[in-house]
């Protein structure tokens, strides 16, 4: 929802930022702090979901989800978050590292984005 006080925090010891298991919904918010990190020297760690897509899911989308009978989180959910947060970091020059990738899609983002220097 908001940025938390990461000078303070970097001061009192923290090394890298993150909101893990609440996803960054805003590309606004995730650009502000990959600015504020940036600034600081310091990384923005990302659980890379858009919530809108995935909701309470417990697993990813697919045979294995359906035979179960379960509401699987589309790839999709994660993919859209990576690439955007990979054109925010380009944007910012902040340093960004996307937690437990588990698309196919969003595993060719990171590359892509690393070949390129992100």
């Amino acid at each position: 929802e908001e940025l938390s006080e990461m000078a303070e925090q970097i001061e009192a010891g923290a090394v890298a930022f993150s909101d893990d298991g609440v996803p960054v919904k805003t590309a606004a918010l995730m650009r502000a702090a990959l600015e504020y990190a940036g600034m600081l020297g310091v990384s923005v760690l990302d659980h890379a979901e858009d919530m809108t897509l995935s909701g309470a899911k417990v697993m990813n989308e697919g045979a294995v989800s359906t035979l179960l009978g379960l509401a699987g989180n589309p790839a999709a959910s994660e993919d859209i978050c990576v690439y955007r947060d990979i054109r925010l970091a380009e944007l910012t020059g902040g340093r960004l590292h996307i937690l437990h990738v588990s698309s196919a899609g969003a595993v060719d983002l990171v590359r892509a984005a690393r070949a390129r220097g992100v």
